[in-house]
């Protein structure tokens, strides 16, 4: 059983050296783990969704600091000067 467990760490690696989206990779592999470990699939899905729902400000600053990174590249600067 802690084989099938740890399994989720070459899965991880997998993914990440396929490129595959990050997103995908993590949430499905902790999907995987959930099972693994014992657990219901609606309650290992039920956990996932309250972790997002409780920090999702969290997610909010990690969605707004690529904008501000595209932003700069484009130009924000330069056009904010003129």
């Amino acid at each position: 059983m802690e084989w099938l467990l740890l399994a989720s760490i070459p899965l991880i690696v997998l993914g990440f050296a396929l490129k595959i989206n990050p997103f995908l990779v993590v949430t499905s592999v902790g999907i995987y783990a959930g099972l693994v470990s014992g657990f219901d699939f609606v309650k290992v899905v039920s956990d996932i969704g309250k972790s997002f729902v409780d920090n999702r400000y969290v997610a909010i600053i990690w969605l707004i600091l690529p904008l501000l990174a595209v932003l700069e590249r484009k130009g924000l600067r330069e056009q904010a000067k003129n």
